[in-house]
């Protein structure tokens, strides 16, 4: 079977990470195209993944979306090249070209409050899977939904083990108490009505951690000149090893503050945006699981980080809470793997409730086909 995979993010090169090597492992003809972006290049080298670009975007905002025609166009040919059989993403722009190539395309969307895009993939993908806390069922007929969150593809216990031997190449040592600190460059399409830290606030709230323990700031674009020491500066595709061992998150981005949050990390995010148009799994993970604090005020943003760091007991009440989710969660790359290989009957199986996310065990990986880890 011939499946062409396409990424934008380094959260989506980590998604489907796992699932390429185990489709690769059963002999499949997998082919990865990526969009230039920001650290997405830097985290596929350094996991030794390697995939095609397609295109580097070269604006913010609503000028990212004057570059879809030229981006979809540029990949639709190279689709064109390899021919594939099924093809899948995030849906906005390999769902175009699998429509002219007319063959399926399955989007994977954990993001409601992206309009224009989510109204794109509703017209062009065949099918859209969303994770149970997804709200509203803005992809119609379209949307199917699965048990888990897109995060545990690459973060459930089954396909990670964080590796302490990144910490002495970022100057840490294990048992370090350290916050890592995100700040988003809120320039992507769906980023035009929110907003984040400002300069003055970025300032305050690295200083303020640091009078605690160490602070790492991963951050999009220019930082303020105080602030630029903390910076992490390498090891970018081992994120989620130095987000493992920490004894806090926040900053103001939805995708690392779920990932902190499912390695039991004490989560805290500043976020403008109200609760009804806010990401489905962060509210299911603050709801249900207490991992996160999604907060609406930046003072209470800085005090509440300040006080979580400075107190150790802390980690504890969020490993437990961890175990929680994790028990009535799933290891999604069986799941990932399974639809594309049986589709369209994978899709009409879930959608008659024959089989459901949790049905399709990991047990399908044999000894030979273990997924490593490749730091």
């Amino acid at each position: 079977m011939r499946i062409a995979i396409q990424v934008s993010t380094p959260k989506q090169v980590h998604i489907w990470k796992n699932a390429i090597r185990l489709l690769q492992s059963r002999g499949h003809e997998v082919r990865l195209y990526q969009r230039g972006y920001h650290e997405t290049q830097a985290v596929s080298g350094g996991l030794g993944i390697q995939g095609e670009i397609f295109g580097t975007t070269r604006g913010a905002g609503i000028v990212r979306n004057l570059e879809l025609p030229w981006m979809a166009t540029n990949l639709y040919r190279k689709l064109r090249k390899f021919r594939p059989d099924i093809v899948t993403g995030v849906g906005t722009y390999e769902s175009i070209g699998a429509r002219l190539l007319g063959v399926p395309s399955i989007a994977w969307n954990d993001t409601e409050h992206a309009p224009s895009h989510n109204f794109l993939i509703r017209k062009m993908a065949t099918k859209v899977l969303v994770p149970r806390s997804f709200q509203g069922e803005q992809f119609g007929e379209k949307q199917v939904r699965f048990d888990s969150y897109l995060e545990l593809a690459y973060l459930h216990p089954d396909v990670f083990t964080p590796n302490p031997d990144v910490l002495p190449l970022i100057g840490l040592e294990k048992g370090d108490r350290y916050a890592v600190v995100r700040f988003n460059s809120w320039d992507a399409t769906h980023d035009v009505a929110t907003t984040g830290f400002s300069d003055k606030d970025r300032v305050e709230l690295v200083q303020r951690l640091a009078k605690h323990g160490k602070v790492i700031v991963s951050a999009e674009g220019k930082v303020p000149k105080e602030i630029a020491p903390y910076v992490l500066k390498s090891q970018f595709h081992r994120m989620h090893d130095i987000l493992a061992f920490a004894s806090l998150y926040t900053g103001d981005s939805g995708t690392m503050q779920n990932e902190a949050a499912i390695l039991g990390v004490p989560s805290v995010r500043y976020t403008v945006l109200p609760r009804d148009k806010d990401r489905g799994n962060s509210i299911d993970l603050e709801d249900r699981y207490g991992l996160i604090l999604n907060l609406r005020d930046v003072r209470a943003t800085i005090e509440t980080a300040d006080r979580f760091f400075a107190d150790p007991a802390t980690n504890a009440q969020w490993r437990e809470r961890q175990a929680k989710m994790l028990a009535e969660s799933v290891n999604l790359t069986p799941f990932q793997a399974w639809v594309l290989e049986n589709y369209p009957r994978s899709i009409e199986e879930l959608v008659s409730g024959k089989q459901t996310t949790r049905t399709i065990k990991p047990t399908i990986v044999t000894p030979a086909q273990r997924i490593i880890q490749q730091r």
